[in-house]
Order: C-alpha cells, then structure tokens, then sequence
C-alpha cells in the first residue's frame, strides 16, 4: 500500500504515457533491424514513406494500452489517468502530422 501512495500520481502516469512509446519503437529498432539498417536509416525511411503517423500511433497504442492495463490491475488510478492523458496528447500530434 505504501508504494501505490509514492507512485500512484497523474504526473508518473503522464511521464510514463509520453516514453513507453519511444521505449517501444526502440525494442523493436533493436530486435528487427540494428544489425542491418542504421537509427538514421530507419527514421529517414520512416519520414520519405510518410509513415510518421502511423509509426506513432501504433507505437504509443502497444505501450500504453499495456502500461495502462498493468496499472488498472494494480488499482494506480491516478496514474492511469497521467497514461490516458498522455494517449490524448499523442492523438493530437498524430492528427497534426497527418492533416497539417
């Protein structure tokens, strides 16, 4: 009970919402494609095929769907509600890439 007080706070929920993706995109940078294609290459490649969005939001749906899973389990309210916020902050960037 006492470490749910220290850290069931919207702000870890938030911080955690907003790197779980980038955390995600860089596993997977590293299982598929580090002995073969540059980070560079990967991310001009990424941007030349318009792919920005839709490498965004696929990432951030894979991580803070799991992160928020995890912490609904353990009852962490308020920092399911930073990782929703986040998820909304990300919604907003991806439409923007996209229609903007």
């Amino acid at each position: 009970m006492r470490m749910k007080a220290k850290y069931d706070k919207m702000f870890l929920g938030l911080l955690a919402g907003v790197f779980a993706p980038t955390l995600v995109f860089f596993i997977v940078y590293i299982v598929k494609y580090m002995g073969t294609y540059s980070l560079q290459t990967i991310l001009s490649q990424i941007q030349t095929l318009e792919l920005t969005s839709k490498i965004i939001a696929l990432c951030v749906f894979l991580a803070n769907l799991l992160v928020f899973y995890l912490m609904y389990r353990l009852r962490w309210d308020k920092f399911c509600k930073g990782v929703l916020l986040a998820t909304f902050i990300y919604a907003f960037l991806v439409i923007s890439i996209k229609y903007f």
